[in-house]
């Protein structure tokens, strides 16, 4: 397979097929050795991260905080919500509940290259159903340059979200925090970032 085959086919950069190639040195002398060379690994290492992360925005904007998704409820007592675009896919798994917990992973040709888990709670009951409310309000307001759960903050009434995040896009950690009447009713904390590329 020519270099521009394998540019047209792979839909990747040729600064990163000739790359590909040269650190494959000797051991990518044959085209079967080029072949099995151009595997998931080598196309990831060429991908930009900005494109796993427009992908991400698109996600959000169709998953949890949207009102008119519908989540999957799964035999063992999760709950799913899945967005696909293209070679993308991503998929949400939750448990609970009060407290709740569960795990984002964005999947590029059915490997996974990003993931985010988190784990919360409610710590005020009789506002549940309020606070959840406004949790997917917020939700939908994140910021594109790091599109995991909400804006660095947001108000609206009595309510008020914070969002404290460490860290870029590839490998971070944070903690939202929802208080209502300035008592804090709810925290999660997460933490994510870039796997196996």
């Amino acid at each position: 397979m020519s270099r521009e085959c394998l540019i047209r086919f792979l839909g990747v950069r040729e600064d990163c097929v000739a790359s590909a190639l040269g650190s494959l040195g000797h051991r990518a002398r044959s085209l079967e050795k080029v072949d099995r060379a151009f595997s998931f690994g080598i196309i990831m290492s060429c991908m930009n991260i900005n494109e796993i992360r427009q992908f991400l925005i698109k996600a959000n904007r169709n998953g949890y905080g949207n009102e008119s998704v519908k989540p999957i409820e799964e035999i063992d007592g999760s709950h799913t919500i899945i967005f696909e675009d293209g070679d993308y896919r991503c998929h949400d798994n939750y448990f609970g509940g009060e407290p709740f917990g569960g795990r984002e992973v964005i999947s590029y040709s059915d490997k996974a290259v990003w993931m985010m888990v988190y784990y919360g709670f409610v710590e005020d009951v009789s506002l549940q159903a309020q606070v959840y409310v406004f949790l997917k309000e917020s939700l939908l307001l994140f910021n594109d340059d790091l599109p995991f759960r909400g804006p660095a903050r947001y108000e609206n009434g009595d309510w008020l979200y914070i969002n404290k995040v460490n860290g870029n896009f590839d490998n971070f950690y944070g903690e939202e925090i929802i208080s209502y009447k300035n008592q804090e009713v709810y925290k999660t904390r997460y933490q994510g970032g870039l796997v196996d590329v």
